[in-house]
């Protein structure tokens, strides 16, 4: 199973010059936009966003057909850290705590009904973390012939903890458990030089425990996040791979037990310019751009789908 393992991973480093030629460039289309989202803000003296005024624009044909308004305003404590948003339409909150060490250990999302649809918390443990919950509400299924207004409150709850065990400092190993306590996944980090080169994911399956996925890191060039996944059969599940193509970064990932390849355009400010999804199942294509005003902040956001051949 490991030799078999190594052998995508050579052939990874050998076709890097090729792919980094073979990978599209990213052009947007605007005759194709199907929707649009644009920002205008208004700022505090020391720059800090106060309002972010978003509209939601549909397209059909080149044309804006529909578009929706969404105001949200900023609030912040006394160290610059944003403490909590208001949606000025709809009353939904959202809300921050940070501890002494100024670290996020707590993110709320209130709807204006009290209904707190999200939440994660962070707990640290001499100065490194030692767990995060996350819990959502997810709307159950409308009928919408019998639709009634209590029905919108109506949720499930998906919840995740994954709880992180050290060795010299580095997590040595992941522990993912759902809301009854049960262990999902437990993943072991392997390190070389304080740098992950490797990590086994394991899965449970009717108590008993089996390898999912290994995924190899490439560290090469210094690059500490592309790696090759391989399933439990030695087949490759995912890649991950970063390319230079003239100013701009591209991250490449490809999910092929999903028929999934998401690529994702960084300018030389490391800012998130554009993204190509291709899922090959569907045979569908979607794009999407992004641009930022010269404080950093986004100010549009286009979008639009093709239908591959």
């Amino acid at each position: 199973m490991r030799q078999i393992a190594t052998i995508p991973i050579l052939l990874l480093i050998l076709c890097c010059k090729r792919q980094q030629e073979q990978v599209e460039k990213f052009i947007f289309d605007n005759s194709q936009i199907n929707t649009k989202q644009t920002h205008s803000y208004v700022f505090y003296d020391d720059g800090k966003i106060k309002i972010d005024k978003s509209v939601i624009y549909t397209y059909r044909t080149g044309i804006a057909i529909d578009s929706m308004v969404f105001t949200k305003e900023y609030f912040y404590n006394g160290k610059g850290q944003v403490e909590r948003t208001t949606e000025l339409e709809n009353g939904d909150r959202e809300l921050k705590i940070y501890d002494e060490q100024d670290s996020l250990v707590g993110d709320f999302k209130i709807t204006k009904d009290n209904d707190t649809t999200f939440f994660e918390k962070t707990v640290y443990k001499d100065g490194k973390k030692s767990s995060v919950t996350t819990r959502r509400l997810v709307m159950k299924l409308l009928d919408f012939e019998n639709q009634k207004e209590e029905d919108l409150r109506n949720f499930d709850t998906v919840l995740i903890k994954k709880e992180f065990q050290y060795q010299n400092n580095l997590i040595h190993k992941t522990l993912i458990t759902d809301q009854k306590g049960k262990l999902k996944e437990e993943i072991h980090h392997f390190y070389i030089n304080g740098v992950q080169n490797k990590k086994d994911i394991y899965s449970f399956l009717q108590g008993l425990k089996y390898l999912k996925e290994t995924a190899n890191y490439n560290l090469e060039n210094n690059n500490k996040s592309d790696y090759i996944a391989v399933g439990k059969d030695g087949d490759t599940s995912t890649v991950r791979k970063t390319i230079k193509q003239d100013d701009v970064n591209i991250i490449s990932t490809n999910y092929k037990n999903f028929g999934l390849q998401i690529l994702e355009y960084y300018n030389e400010k490391n800012q998130l310019i554009g993204t190509i999804d291709v899922n090959l199942t569907e045979k569908i294509k979607n794009i999407v751009s992004i641009s930022y005003d010269n404080r950093g902040n986004i100010i549009e956001e286009s979008s639009y789908r093709l239908r591959l051949n």
